[in-house]
């Protein structure tokens, strides 16, 4: 959890703690003067300091929440689109690589309609469970919307994408055992800098990626998907 809201309140309350003794200081005059102004601070630190805190607390609480998806409880959109970009600038000055895989459920609408959305809904908390379990080396995982997922490789080496997708499968081929449905998914994979220097462009690759390798219906044309912007 950032602890940036609690810092800041911290600050705050140690700011306006001096605001009044100095004033005292500057205003009153004779040997208490300096009595007075110490008592006000200690008066005013041991109220505003607990209360800054405390306050800082809830915003960092709340500011963690909305990094959330509420079915999952994995990290979402908002947090892949905020943070990203900052792994990126850090992994160029390093050149140092960095993995981004999309992977998207197959058949997902097909179990909605025939199980319904609460078994959707729980085989996608499922899923989540797989992709995290995977995640053992600081990959970040995230619900990017709908049946879909992002997972991020800081600093991946070598070809990560081959060793990721291949975990993935293994996986879901082990989820399927234990739910009795077929549980597949299409996956998608980019790699900074060579596919693109911002989250839009390797996003936009990775998806391209996975849309390409979806199975083909027989009788329906199969057209590459528009790039989605977050």
């Amino acid at each position: 959890m950032s602890r940036k809201g609690r810092a800041a309140g911290i600050l705050y309350a140690l700011v306006s703690s001096l605001v009044a003794p100095a004033l005292i200081l500057w205003a009153a005059d004779g040997s208490d003067a300096v009595a007075k102004g110490l008592m006000a601070a200690a008066v005013l630190l041991s109220v505003s300091v607990p209360a800054g805190w405390y306050l800082g607390l809830r915003y960092d609480r709340l500011e963690r929440q909305s990094c959330l998806d509420e079915l999952t409880g994995v990290l979402n959109r908002r947090f892949i689109v905020r943070t990203v970009p900052v792994l990126l600038r850090k992994a160029g000055l390093k050149r140092k690589r960095i993995s981004v895989s999309i992977i998207d459920l197959n058949g997902f609408k097909t179990i909605n309609d025939t199980y319904g959305h609460a078994a959707g809904d729980q085989l996608l908390c499922r899923v989540t469970e797989v992709l995290t379990g995977i995640a053992a080396k600081g990959e970040i995982v995230a619900r990017w919307g709908g049946d879909e997922f992002i997972v991020v490789c800081p600093y991946g080496s070598g070809n990560p994408a081959s060793s990721l997708q291949r975990s993935i499968k293994e996986s879901l081929d082990q989820l399927s055992l234990k739910t009795g449905l077929e549980v597949t998914a299409a996956i998608g994979t980019s790699v900074f800098p060579e596919d693109g220097e911002t989250i839009h462009e390797l996003i936009a690759a990775a998806d391209g990626r996975m849309y390409r390798s979806k199975p083909k219906r027989s009788g329906q044309r199969h057209e590459a998907p528009l790039v989605r912007h977050a």
